[in-house]
């Protein structure tokens, strides 16, 4: 279930149901398909008329001993946000994409090396929708990387404008020293999906256009180098905001996330 399925450099992308099951037309095949999930290597495949079946290889995980000991509790919040600072939010276009920040490890966090829970501003049209939250590694190119975690993580917002909180102690997940990215993932399916209207810009007609929540908020940055995006079956970074206003001039969108740390 939750698996990440992009058409190789195309924007073409679903993501599996509760069952593991996908749909593509009939025009993709003998075209490559790059399937991720979380626990699972990410790898490849040849869609052939006879592919109705993919296998994916376990991933190994290797984690940092944790020694549990009676102390008295430190916290410490880095990346606050005010929802009055929220004007824009991700939302995926029915392609399954995730978007990730980058946060770095500080000598100040030593103390606190834990992340006890985080916040992330969302705004979701049902009392359904869900999104996955993922912690992501950093390799040599400062590039999302391996998952920290070898489960899902799977976040069910409420309805409407809220700061949605997720509480990681169960999870002992510790700040690694190179620092990692926090990551929303989109899934393409059907409890996600929701109709809004619009005009067409080609018959100036109203029209019904289809797009799966939550949506998930930004904040405007001048520095996008902690900013990425996977679309196409790859990590890229961002665009620029695409205004003309003085305002957004040079700007970026990027993920609203508070991050209490503690000890």
């Amino acid at each position: 279930p939750f698996s990440n399925i992009w058409v190789e450099k195309e924007l073409i992308g679903t993501t599996s149901d509760y069952n593991g099951t996908f749909k593509f037309n009939d025009s993709l095949v003998n075209r490559t398909i790059i399937v991720s999930a979380i626990g699972y290597e990410t790898q490849k495949f040849l869609l052939t008329e006879n592919l109705n079946r993919i296998l994916l290889a376990p991933k190994s995980y290797e984690i940092e001993e944790i020694v549990i000991k009676p102390v008295e509790q430190k916290e410490k919040e880095i990346g606050k946000f005010k929802e009055s600072e929220i004007e824009h939010y991700y939302s995926c276009g029915a392609k399954p994409w995730i978007a990730a920040r980058y946060y770095p490890n500080k000598e100040e966090y030593a103390k606190t090396p834990f992340l006890r829970q985080i916040e992330i501003m969302t705004m979701s049209y049902s009392d359904s929708a869900i999104f996955g939250l993922r912690f992501l590694s950093v390799n040599e190119n400062g590039e999302p990387s391996d998952d920290l975690l070898s489960e899902f993580i799977i976040v069910k917002p409420q309805k409407g404008h809220s700061k949605t909180t997720i509480d990681l102690t169960d999870y002992y997940l510790k700040f690694p020293e190179n620092g990692l990215f926090i990551a929303t993932e989109f899934y393409v399916i059907d409890k996600n999906l929701y109709e809004t209207e619009s005009i067409s810009r080609k018959t100036n007609e109203k029209i019904t256009v289809k797009n799966y929540g939550p949506l998930i908020g930004n904040v405007l940055e001048k520095n996008y180098e902690n900013s990425w995006i996977y679309v196409y079956g790859e990590w890229r970074k961002p665009f620029k905001i695409n205004s003309t206003k003085k305002k957004y001039k040079d700007k970026y969108w990027n993920l609203a996330v508070t991050i209490q740390l503690s000890n």
